[in-house]
């Protein structure tokens, strides 16, 4: 008809709306792969793997240089602990001494009855003047040597000298006597110790303080 407008044809197929679904499941599959992103994101810092090899050497370094440090102030503490437990018994033992010279007027002998045994501090303990526990305590469990000379007459004096276990620099006496041989001419009486051979501490020895 004049003046009238042609309507372009369209196909039954071109009208036809898309597949239901199929932008949501689009919509989703994107949304997903997001999230995943996101995830990995906060799992794995950006920049972040792990520690360096330059990071671990650091922290070797730091722990080796604190353990320099207190190593030997643990084995100081140790050591000195064994010292005064050692020094604690040896007093028990000292009195133990004398508790026997009191009864017998003489000190055990060091080669014949009443024969001392620095291995069982017999016959102290067996006759109640010693029941301590400090040979766990020595070098090879048990004490180094014992006699007791005759200048001051049969068995008037004794000394018995012991290294301990832990740190074999230290020995400690036991005397009653000026013939001991880490103070030889030089009277004990009572519980002595030595570092390296030298007296440290014991009655009437200056520790500095």
């Amino acid at each position: 008809m004049p003046g009238s407008s042609t309507r372009p044809f369209r196909s039954r197929s071109d009208m036809q709306d898309p597949e239901p679904g199929a932008d949501s499941a689009a919509g989703t599959q994107d949304d997903g792969d997001a999230g995943s992103a996101v995830r990995g994101e906060r799992l794995i810092p950006p920049g972040r793997a792990g520690f360096t090899l330059l990071e671990l050497m650091v922290v070797t370094v730091i722990v080796a240089v604190l353990a320099s440090f207190v190593g030997p102030r643990v084995r100081a503490v140790q050591v000195k602990a064994h010292v005064n437990s050692v020094v604690a018994d040896a007093r028990i033992l000292y009195h133990g001494f004398q508790e026997f010279y009191a009864q017998n007027l003489i000190f055990p002998n060091a080669s014949s009855a009443p024969k001392f045994d620095i291995v069982t501090f017999e016959p102290l303990r067996s006759m109640g003047f010693y029941q301590g526990n400090m040979l766990e305590r020595l070098r090879n469990n048990r004490a180094d040597a014992f006699d007791s000379p005759d200048d001051q007459g049969t068995n008037q004096e004794f000394w018995l000298q012991m290294t301990l276990k832990i740190d074999p620099s230290y020995q400690v006496v036991v005397a009653s006597s000026d013939n001991a041989p880490l103070a030889s001419g030089t009277w004990l009486d009572g519980v002595y110790v030595f570092h390296n051979g030298q007296l440290v501490a014991g009655p009437g020895v200056d520790t500095g303080g």
